[in-house]
Order: C-alpha cells, then structure tokens, then sequence
C-alpha cells in the first residue's frame, strides 16, 4: 500500500500531517486530536465513506475490500452500535 509519507511526490502536495493512533500515549495524542478538530470545523477535510460493516461483519468487510470495486472508506463499527 502506497502512503502519502513514503511518496510524497505521487500525491501532489498532500501530505500526511500526523498519525492519531491509540498507540501513542493521551498526552501526545491530545494536540493531534484537537488539530484534527480544528481541520474537521474548517471544512477541509473531506471523507468518503463507502461502505460500514458491524465488527461481527468483519470477515465480508474484507471481502469486499478484496473485490475492488469500494470507492471510499470500509468502517467497522461495534456490533451494539
């Protein structure tokens, strides 16, 4: 898989600005959160949405990631949700 900080040149100017991810700890993640709400209220940050699956749905996620026909993002949700 491609990624916009391994080839910056490919994606014209975009650039990943960071990684919000549970693996860093709260005191870190805390800035990139309130960055990434600040880029949300703005409106520039667009999303697409294709498809979302329940977790206990996960294996037909993957499946149809497999097909290649989504055209956006595959959410998984919790199956209480």
């Amino acid at each position: 898989m491609l990624t916009t900080s391994l080839f910056p040149a490919l994606y014209k100017g975009k650039k990943a600005k960071f990684s919000a991810t549970g693996v860093r700890p709260p005191k870190e993640l805390r800035p990139l959160l309130k960055e990434l709400l600040v880029i949300i209220e703005q409106g520039e940050l667009s999303t697409l949405v294709d498809k979302t699956f329940k977790l206990s749905e996960v294996q037909a996620a993957h499946e149809y990631v497999d097909t290649g026909r989504k055209i956006g993002n595959v959410v998984i949700t919790p199956d209480t949700v």
